[in-house]
């Protein structure tokens, strides 16, 4: 939470807590298995909306929107719509991060990806 300089939000130590997976193919193959859940506890013709940010970790850059998007879809959800949240009131204003010794730009959005378990066939 360094670049928009807010409190740092820790949310335990407990071991099958999401967010303290390390390793991110780790990660994807967890919300595999939660989102296949999802997908059965799911009344057909109905929608699953994920809020998501793309991460990055050091010199590494994750696109979790597009990863969990080709998770959700090999699921068998269909997507929907992508819509892009604009949080500039929320986060800072965009600007460049890390000048002059590499160029990050922070993140001011949000993606809601938008899925829909398929109606059942007539």
């Amino acid at each position: 939470r360094t670049a928009d300089h807010k409190v740092s939000r820790h949310y335990g130590h407990r071991e099958h807590d999401l967010g303290n997976i390390r390793e991110y193919e780790l990660y994807l193959e967890k919300i595999n298995k939660i989102f296949a859940e999802v997908f059965t506890a799911l009344k057909k013709g109905k929608y699953c909306i994920v809020v998501v940010m793309d991460l990055r970790k050091k010199s590494k850059f994750y696109p979790l929107h597009l990863d969990l998007t080709l998770i959700m879809q090999k699921i068998g959800f269909l997507l929907d719509d992508i819509i892009i949240w604009d949080r500039r009131r929320d986060y800072n204003f965009l600007r460049p991060l890390g000048y002059p010794y590499v160029f990050r730009v922070n993140k001011v959005h949000e993606y809601l990806l938008i899925f829909q378990k398929p109606k059942a066939k007539k």
